[in-house]
């Protein structure tokens, strides 16, 4: 059984809900700040990313395999599965 502070971090990642429209627009916006920053750089390799608190990954559905590589870090077992 989850302490109290985990009870209140599954909630907060949504416990395997899907994210409402204004959180994916939200991540949207950063994935795509996060493409045109690699873009500027011009280097030839992929670029690896740390998720901190990823959930359940949101961030590959805009940033391709082919080119950024993402390591995501979560308190919540639940959320890494």
């Amino acid at each position: 059984m989850a302490n109290s502070k985990e009870a209140l971090y599954e909630q907060a990642w949504h416990g395997g809900h899907g994210y409402d429209a204004k959180e994916r627009v939200r991540l949207e916006k950063v994935c795509r700040i996060i493409a045109a920053e690699a873009d500027a750089r011009e280097v030839a390799t992929d670029y690896e990313l740390l998720d901190v608190g990823c959930g359940v990954g949101p961030l590959r559905e805009w940033l391709p395999a082919e080119r950024f590589r993402i390591t995501g870090v979560d308190l919540s077992a639940q959320a890494v599965e």
